[in-house]
């Protein structure tokens, strides 16, 4: 399914590829402890994929149990983790982030750029806590624009109404009649969002991938 997909994480490398923008970080990027600028590193999808399948294959992997990825583990595997300090880059959803900053200021601007040119904006699995005011000084920027936003639509399993309340004093009077809340788990969200564009996905066993 990922074969020669291109990624572009949005860090600063002009890298031209399909854009995805991780603002709290990922578990495939790191940074070496002893490098003073702090660059942020990533590993490819192929190469994610393939520490995965090497560690189901050491751990003889059982479905519904939880494995941890750790990037040291990965390099040490591959050779390529002497003399080095690895840590992953993992940002908490809060609003202290300036310890985090100068590493991804770029991939915030980045955001805030497709967010202004965003005709259809779908949030899975987000459920906007309290603790998290730079989202809401982000989407607020990144809103502000000339385009007009079609549909803000947020898929989340929650059905309390308490995520969607956060969600609608987010948004506010202006956008009630583009806004949807669908209590959905992230795979349903992702069936109902090709459904909706008309996209066949191509199902095999508990994945899929687009046709």
């Amino acid at each position: 399914t990922f074969k020669n997909l291109k990624i572009d994480y949005g860090l600063g490398n002009n890298y031209a590829g399909f854009k995805l923008l991780k603002l709290h970080g990922s578990i495939n990027w790191y940074t070496n402890g002893k490098d003073v600028k702090k660059e942020i590193k990533y590993l490819s999808i192929e190469d994610t994929s393939r520490y995965v399948q090497q560690l189901n294959y050491l751990n003889n992997y059982k479905p519904g149990v939880d494995y941890t990825f750790d990037i040291n583990n990965y390099l040490n595997l591959h050779g390529a983790n002497e003399n080095q300090d690895l840590e992953l880059v993992i940002v908490p959803p809060t609003w202290n982030k300036t310890e985090y900053h100068g590493q991804l200021a770029n991939v915030w601007g980045v955001a805030a750029d497709e967010l202004s040119k965003a005709k259809n904006i779908y949030i899975l699995g987000y459920s906007l806590p309290e603790s998290d005011s730079f989202f809401r000084y982000l989407f607020a920027l990144g809103t502000i624009s000339k385009s007009r936003v079609r549909n803000i639509i947020v898929y989340n399993p929650d059905s309390s109404g308490a995520t969607e309340a956060r969600f609608r004093r987010l948004l506010g009077l202006s956008t009630e009649s583009r806004f949807q809340y669908k209590p959905l788990k992230f795979s349903e969200a992702i069936l109902d969002i090709a459904e909706s564009k008309k996209v066949i996905l191509n199902s095999k066993g508990p994945s899929f991938g687009w046709v």
